[in-house]
């Protein structure tokens, strides 16, 4: 192989080697592209579920407030949940068939 092949060889394969290290790097590594799109999908799903985890808190919220303010809407949770009732008082229960 003569000098002059091998300089072509490396006027050819450095500059392509300095192209394409980078922009692999900058496609696949730990901060690349690839991994960022992982990242704002990941993100994405764990703000809806934050969403939805705050719809519910709020619900849960409201049917407290109305709980402390009414003592019907606390004697039918206690009634419903552990089957307490006042004295003559008749609990009915139906199952949920589907």
């Amino acid at each position: 192989m003569s000098s002059l092949s091998v300089q072509r060889i490396l006027l050819t394969v450095v500059p392509a080697a300095l192209i394409l290290i980078p922009a692999g790097l900058a496609i696949w590594s730990d901060s690349g592209t690839v991994e960022r799109a992982r990242l704002e999908r990941q993100l994405e799903a764990s703000q809806s579920e934050l969403a939805a985890i705050e719809r519910q808190n709020a619900r849960l919220l409201r049917e407290l407030k109305l709980a402390e303010e009414e003592d019907a809407v606390l004697e039918r949770w206690v009634a419903e949940e552990i089957g307490w009732t006042r004295p003559g008082t008749t609990l009915v229960r139906f199952d949920n068939e589907e």
